[in-house]
């Protein structure tokens, strides 16, 4: 399962969020934007049980973050 994750930050903090994101396991990639969102991060994972984890359990818990919204992959 693929999804994106589009992350709101606090202010000046998108930068260390993206770096601590993607040390998260199935992160492929975390990128800061400008504008919103501010951080735009790649998630490939086994099954949305796991997508579930990593987006409630592991990025939205990472200090700096104030929302996140998620996109599913559904053909590429």
């Amino acid at each position: 399962m693929r999804a994106y994750v589009l992350v709101s930050t606090k202010a000046g903090q998108a930068k260390k969020v993206a770096q601590l994101v993607a040390k998260l396991p199935g992160i492929k990639l975390a990128d800061c934007c400008w504008g919103r969102p501010d951080v735009v991060v790649f998630a490939e994972v086994a099954d949305a049980k796991a997508l579930d984890s990593l987006v409630i359990g592991g990025i939205a818990k990472v200090r700096g973050v104030e929302a996140t919204e998620t996109h599913l992959v559904l053909a590429s």
